[in-house]
C-alpha cells in the first residue's frame, strides 16, 4: 500500500465535486450526529435544532406551501426531509460561491485528508455504536414476549416484522454486529481505510435494502453512510474495478497525510483508539442501563406466565345488567409492571399491573384509560388451574384460567432449538 502521489492539479469536475460534497456533508454532520461526536450532540446540536424547529417549518409553509410540518427529528419525517432540502440549497450556493471566489486554485490536497478524516470518524463511531447494540441483541424487538407471540400476524406493521425477525437470532445478531463493529473500527486508520470501507459497504448496502424495502424510517441516515463511504472509497474505485473485473495488479493507495512529526502520529493513533474505546463504553452502558433489556429476573413477574380463559363469570350491579368491561381471552404477564388482556375480540389492551403477594391481590389499571380498573385476588388451584375473583367498576367477576409458566413450549417458533442433524426435515414456510 503507497501513499497517494499528490495530483499537481486537480480537474475542474473534481473540484466542483470535492466543493459540493465538502459544504454537503459538514452540513449533514452538524445537522444529524447521530452521537458521532458526544460533547457536540449533547451540547451544540441541541442548540442548532432550536433553530431549525423555528425555520423549517415556516420554509415548509411559505416556500414550500406545505402544512403540518412536526419537528421530529432523526427519522424519515417531512420535516427531515425539507430539512435535507434546505441543507442541499445551502451545499449548492456554497458550492457555486467558493468555486467563483477560490476558482485559482489547483486542488485541495490538505483539505482533503481532514474532511476524509470527519468521514472516517463519523462513519467509523455510527457503525461502532450500531454494532456495540446488535452483538448482545439489544437494538432488535425479541419476540419472546408474550405479546409478541401473541400477536396475530397481520396486525405486525413492516418495520416491526423486519425487528422482530432480527431479533429472533442472537447469533445472526452478533454476527451482524461484530461485521458493523469491525468496519467501523477499520475505517479510523488509513491503513485499513479500504478494507474497512468495503466490509462497511457490505453491512450498510444490507441496512439500506431493510430500511427501503421494510418501510423502516432511517433511510435518510442509512444513504447518507452509504454515500460517505462511497465517497471515501472514491480514491480507489478505478483501481479496485480493474482487479476485480480486469485481472489486474493491484497496488492499493492511501490518502496523503501531512508532514507529521512520529510523536503526534503517535497521540493521533491513542486519540483514534480512546474515541472508539469511548464509543463502544458510552453505548454498552446505554445498551445495558435499563436492566428490562435484559430481561433482569427483578424485572419479571412473581405471576409471568400465559393465561387461558376457560371461564368468565359477569354479575353486573347496575340497572342495565350490562358489563362494560372486556370478556378476557387470555391474560399475557411478562414484567412486575404490566399486563395484556386480549378480549374476545382478540384486541389487546394493555394494563398497569401491582401484584400484593401477601394478600394474592392484583390491580389492573388500563393504560389508556385509568377508568378500566380491576381489583382482584387469585388463587392457585390444582396443576395449571388459576383463579381470581373480584369487581371491576361496580361488576362481580369470576375468572377460572389455566397457566402456563413456561410458556414457550406452547409456541414453535420459540420451543425449537439449533440442530445440527435432524430426522426429518423442519422446513415449513
Amino acid at each position: 500500500m503507497s501513499d497517494i502521489i499528490s495530483k499537481t492539479n486537480w480537474s475542474f469536475i473534481e473540484k466542483i465535486t470535492f466543493r459540493f460534497f465538502f459544504v454537503y456533508f459538514i452540513l449533514f454532520i452538524l445537522s444529524i450526529n447521530n452521537e458521532a461526536f458526544p460533547i457536540y450532540y449533547h451540547y451544540i446540536e441541541p442548540i442548532l435544532h432550536k433553530g431549525f424547529k423555528l425555520f423549517v417549518p415556516w420554509f415548509g409553509e411559505n416556500v414550500l406551501h406545505v402544512n403540518k410540518i412536526y419537528p421530529i427529528h432523526g427519522f424519515d419525517t417531512l420535516y427531515m426531509y425539507i430539512l435535507l432540502l434546505i441543507l442541499l440549497i445551502i451545499s449548492i450556493a456554497g458550492t457555486i460561491a467558493w468555486s467563483l471566489i477560490d476558482h485559482k486554485r489547483i486542488n485541495y490536497q490538505k483539505a482533503y485528508y481532514w474532511f476524509t478524516l470527519i468521514l472516517r470518524i463519523y462513519v467509523g463511531i455510527t457503525l461502532i455504536k450500531y454494532g456495540v447494540a446488535k452483538i448482545p441483541n439489544v437494538q432488535f424487538s425479541t419476540p419472546f414476549y408474550l405479546t409478541k407471540l401473541m400477536q396475530n400476524f397481520g396486525e405486525y406493521y413492516p418495520m416491526e416484522l423486519a425487528w422482530t425477525f432480527l431479533g429472533y437470532s442472537d447469533g445472526y445478531n452478533f454476527f451482524i454486529g461484530f461485521a458493523e463493529f469491525l468496519g467501523g473500527f477499520l475505517l479510523l486508520f488509513r491503513r485499513t481505510l479500504v478494507f474497512g470501507a468495503l466490509v462497511s459497504l457490505v453491512v450498510v448496502s444490507n441496512v439500506v435494502a431493510m430500511n427501503y424495502f421494510y418501510h423502516i424510517p432511517l433511510k435518510i441516515i442509512s444513504s447518507h453512510l452509504f454515500i460517505m463511504l462511497i465517497f471515501l472509497l472514491a480514491f480507489n474505485l478505478k483501481d479496485l474495478f480493474k482487479f476485480f473485473f480486469m485481472q489486474t495488479p493491484l497496488v492499493l493507495r492511501r490518502i496523503i497525510q501531512p508532514n507529521f512529526s512520529k510523536k503526534l502520529i503517535k497521540i493521533a493513533l491513542v486519540i483514534k483508539l480512546l474515541i472508539a474505546g469511548y464509543a463502544v463504553y458510552e453505548y454498552y452502558l446505554f445498551t445495558t442501563k435499563d436492566d428490562v433489556w435484559t430481561n433482569s429476573e427483578k424485572y419479571v413477574s412473581v405471576l409471568k406466565g400465559l393465561y387461558e380463559v376457560e371461564e368468565f363469570t359477569i354479575k353486573a350491579n347496575d340497572s342495565s345488567c350490562i358489563f362494560k368491561g372486556d370478556k378476557w381471552k387470555y391474560l399475557m404477564i411478562d414484567m412486575n409492571s404490566r399486563a395484556t388482556i386480549k378480549n374476545d375480540n382478540f384486541k389487546d389492551i394493555r394494563y398497569n399491573l401491582k401484584v400484593d403477594t401477601l394478600k394474592n391481590r392484583i390491580d389492573l389499571k388500563a393504560q389508556r384509560d385509568t377508568l378500566k380498573f380491576y381489583s382482584l385476588t387469585y388463587e392457585r388451584g390444582d396443576s395449571l388451574d388459576f383463579y381470581m375473583k373480584g369487581t371491576y367498576l361496580k361488576d362481580s367477576i369470576f375468572i377460572k384460567m389455566k397457566r402456563y409458566k413456561n410458556y414457550r413450549k406452547k409456541f414453535n417458533l420459540t420451543k425449537r432449538e439449533f440442530n445440527w442433524v435432524n430426522k426429518l426435515p423442519v422446513n415449513r414456510y
